[in-house]
């Protein structure tokens, strides 16, 4: 893999949605914890940030699975 291209496209896509580079309303989980543990992200997605309209999930070292993954947890939290 590339970091260096990674590190471009996750600081533009995080400048798309944040205002500022906002440490606080970027929230940061390895692919192997959504994995072990589907209920953090479905919490976040859910969860209200107090500082900003918006922030950003990173979920680092992916699979190819996590499309998939992703897709299973955002049906769960619609049908919450």
């Amino acid at each position: 893999t590339d970091e260096g291209l990674i590190t471009i496209v996750v600081r533009k896509i995080i400048k798309r949605f944040l205002n500022q580079e906002d440490h606080f309303n970027i929230i940061r989980y390895s692919y192997k914890q959504i994995k072990e543990s589907p209920s953090i992200l479905k919490d976040e997605i859910i969860s209200l940030s107090l500082l900003s309209e918006n922030k950003v999930i990173l979920i680092e070292d992916c699979t190819e699975n996590l499309s998939k993954d992703i897709e299973e947890i955002i049906k769960q939290t619609k049908q919450t």
